[in-house]
C-alpha cells in the first residue's frame, strides 16, 4: 500500500512522497511536457493511476508544488518503472532518489522480486543515479527512443533475495 513519505531521504530534500491522486494528473502532465520529448498524455497517466497494477507517486513541496513524480507497473514478480521526472528547478536535491526508493518499496510490497527501467544512453546523470541505487545494466534496445533517435539502456535491480 502506498503511504506518505518514502524510506530514504525524502525529508532531507524537503518533500513529501505520496501516492498521486487524480487531482495531481495535470501537474504531472506538466512535468512530463517539461522533461520528455514525447510526454505521456493526461489520459495515459490517468489510466496508469486507475489500473490495478499501476502506481504513480509524487514529490510535493511544503507549499503544494508537485516537484517530481514517478510511475511503476507491478505485474507478478516484476516492477517496471515507467517514468521518473523532476522539474528542472528542483533537480539535484535528491527528489528523484527519494521517489525511486519509494517505488522500489512499493514494488517489493506487491511481490516484485526485481525492478526494471530503461534510460537514454546519453542520460549519464540518470544512469549514475540508478547505479547508486543498486541498478545494473543488463541490455540495450537499439534506436528505442525518438526525438532524437537513441538506444535505451536496460537496467535491473533485485528487490528480494531468494
Amino acid at each position: 500500500m502506498l503511504t506518505e513519505n518514502a524510506p530514504g531521504n525524502a525529508e532531507a530534500c524537503g518533500v513529501i512522497i505520496r501516492a498521486a491522486t487524480v487531482n495531481d494528473i495535470p501537474a504531472i502532465a506538466e512535468i512530463e511536457a517539461a522533461c520528455f520529448s514525447r510526454p505521456w498524455s493526461e489520459k495515459a497517466l490517468s489510466d496508469t493511476l486507475e489500473s490495478d497494477f499501476g502506481h504513480l507517486v509524487c514529490a510535493e513541496t511544503p507549499d503544494g508544488v508537485i516537484a517530481g513524480y514517478a510511475g511503476i507497473y507491478c505485474l507478478g514478480d516484476a516492477g517496471e518503472i515507467t517514468n521518473i521526472a523532476t522539474l528542472p528547478a528542483f533537480r539535484r536535491r535528491g527528489i528523484a532518489a527519494a521517489v525511486i526508493t519509494f517505488l522500489l518499496s512499493t514494488a517489493a510490497e506487491h511481490g516484485a522480486r526485481d525492478a526494471y527501467l530503461e534510460v537514454r544512453d546519453s542520460n549519464m546523470g540518470a544512469r549514475h543515479l540508478y547505479e547508486s541505487l543498486g541498478f545494473f545494466e543488463n541490455g540495450r534496445r537499439k534506436n528505442f527512443y525518438q526525438d532524437p533517435r537513441e538506444d535505451a539502456v536496460l537496467m535491473t535491480k533485485p528487490l528480494q533475495k531468494d
